[in-house]
C-alpha cells in the first residue's frame, strides 16, 4: 500500500512536470491569454489512471506552475483564481473515466469540457469589462456570448482572411487576428503601421483598419495596399460623434465593397465609404433615430 502511494507520487510529479514542459510549446497564443497545447494530456493520463481525487491535486499543482512559470495573464485575483487554478484543477475530473472502457477519450472530454466551463464563466463575469462593442462584424451586449465566441472565431476568421482581397477590421478585431493585446486608447501611427503590415502577412491585398483615432475630436481609417509603393498606410480622419453607433463596420465596408466593385481605386473607394457612413451617423442624430436602431445608411444610398 505504501510502496503504490509512493509510486502514484512519483507519477504524479513526472506528469505534473511534463504537463508543465508541454505547456511552454505553444502551437496557438491568444491576444488576453490563453492559448493552444498539449499540457493538459498528461493531466488525463494521470487521473484516469489514478482516480479523480488524485487527478484535482494534480491538476491544481498544474495550475500553480502556469501562474509561477508560465507568466499567467491576470487582471485581479479573480481572474488567478478563475483561470488557473479552479480552471486546471478540473482537469482531475478525467478520473470520472478511470475503470471504464475507453476512459481516457471519456476522461479527456469531460475534463477538458470542465475547463472551458470554467474559462467561459470567468470570461463572462470576471473579463466582461473587456467586451467590445463590436466583434467580427457581430455587436456584443453580451458577455456570455462574447466569452463563447472569444475562444474558437479569431483563428477560422484569420483563415478566411488569407483567402479575401480586401479587409477592413475595426482596431479591435485587428488585435485579435494579430493575437495582440488590445491598445486601448494609448497608441499612435506607428502601432497601425504595424497593424496594417501584419494584416497584410495573412495574404490579403488590401487592409483597411477603421476605428483609427489619435485625438478625440477626429476618428478615421488607415489603408495599405500590398501594391503601394510606400510600407506604410495613409490614413483618412472626419470628426467624430458623441455615441455608440452600432453596425457603423458593415456599413463602411458596403459602402467600400460598393466602390470597388465599380473599378474604383482603394482610396477613393475608402474615402467615399468613409464619408457616407460619417453621413449616415449625422442623418441618424439629425432625426433623432435610437442608436439601437442602427444608422440611416438608406438616405445616402443614391449617392453610391
Amino acid at each position: 500500500m505504501r510502496n503504490r502511494k509512493l509510486q502514484m507520487l512519483c507519477e504524479g510529479a513526472i506528469l505534473v512536470a511534463l504537463a508543465q514542459i508541454l505547456s511552454m510549446l505553444k502551437l496557438w497564443e491568444m491576444p488576453w491569454g490563453g492559448s493552444i497545447t498539449l499540457g493538459m494530456l498528461p493531466i488525463f493520463l494521470f487521473a484516469v489512471r489514478w482516480g479523480t481525487r488524485w487527478g484535482l491535486v494534480a491538476g491544481f499543482a498544474y495550475g500553480l506552475l502556469q501562474v509561477m512559470f508560465d507568466g499567467g495573464f491576470a487582471i485581479s485575483w479573480q481572474s488567478i483564481l478563475g483561470d488557473y487554478l479552479v480552471a486546471f484543477t478540473v482537469l482531475g475530473l478525467a478520473g470520472l473515466g478511470r475503470g471504464r472502457e475507453k476512459g481516457i477519450f471519456l476522461g479527456t472530454v469531460l475534463g477538458g469540457a470542465a475547463r472551458f466551463v470554467v474559462h467561459w464563466v470567468v470570461g463572462a463575469t470576471v473579463w466582461a469589462m473587456y467586451m467590445p462593442d463590436a466583434f467580427f462584424g457581430m455587436t456584443m451586449t453580451s458577455p456570455w456570448l462574447y466569452s463563447l465566441l472569444y475562444s474558437g472565431l479569431p483563428a477560422q476568421m484569420r483563415r478566411l482572411c488569407a483567402r479575401a482581397r480586401t479587409i477592413t477590421p475595426n482596431l479591435t478585431e485587428a488585435a485579435f487576428l494579430l493575437d495582440r493585446p488590445y491598445p486601448g486608447e494609448h497608441y499612435d501611427r506607428t502601432l497601425i503601421g504595424d497593424y496594417c503590415r501584419g494584416l497584410l502577412d495573412l495574404s490579403a491585398e488590401n487592409v483597411i483598419i477603421t476605428d483609427v483615432s489619435f485625438s478625440p475630436e477626429e476618428t478615421g481609417i488607415a489603408i495599405l495596399s500590398r501594391s503601394s509603393q510606400q510600407n506604410e498606410p495613409e490614413f483618412l480622419f472626419r470628426s467624430k460623434f458623441d455615441g455608440v453607433f452600432h453596425g457603423t463596420g458593415d456599413v463602411f465596408a458596403s459602402f467600400a465593397l460598393a466602390g470597388l466593385l465599380q473599378d474604383m481605386p482603394l482610396k477613393p473607394a475608402a474615402e467615399r465609404a468613409l464619408d457616407l457612413t460619417h453621413e449616415s451617423i449625422e442623418w441618424t442624430l439629425r432625426e433623432g433615430q435610437p442608436l439601437r436602431y442602427g444608422v440611416q445608411f438608406e438616405r445616402v444610398l443614391k449617392k453610391l
